[in-house]
């Protein structure tokens, strides 16, 4: 536990949060609504392009669960219908 404890104190400790900076960054008002609207079209292109690549699997699964819903009511009628057929 002492050799551990020792350990410990030569581990160096750094400060909790990062000094700030005391410059600011440059910002031009004429790029800043450029850069906006950049970053909205690649934000609707990758929405896009994520919604088409989903669409193609999220149809196959909604196919799925309709055939079974479907295979269940049927078994369901089967199974109606063979009770009636047994109980006169």
């Amino acid at each position: 536990m002492e050799r551990l404890r020792g350990v410990l104190k030569r581990v160096p400790r750094f400060p909790r949060r990062c000094p700030r900076s005391k410059t600011k960054p440059f910002r031009d008002p004429r790029l800043s609504g450029l850069v906006h609207s950049l970053v909205k079209g690649k934000n609707f292109l990758l929405f896009f392009i994520f919604s088409m690549l989903v669409q193609g699997p999220m149809t196959n699964t909604l196919e799925n669960f309709d055939r079974a819903a479907d295979s269940v009511v049927c078994g369901a009628e089967l199974a109606m219908n063979q009770t009636q057929q047994l109980v006169p």
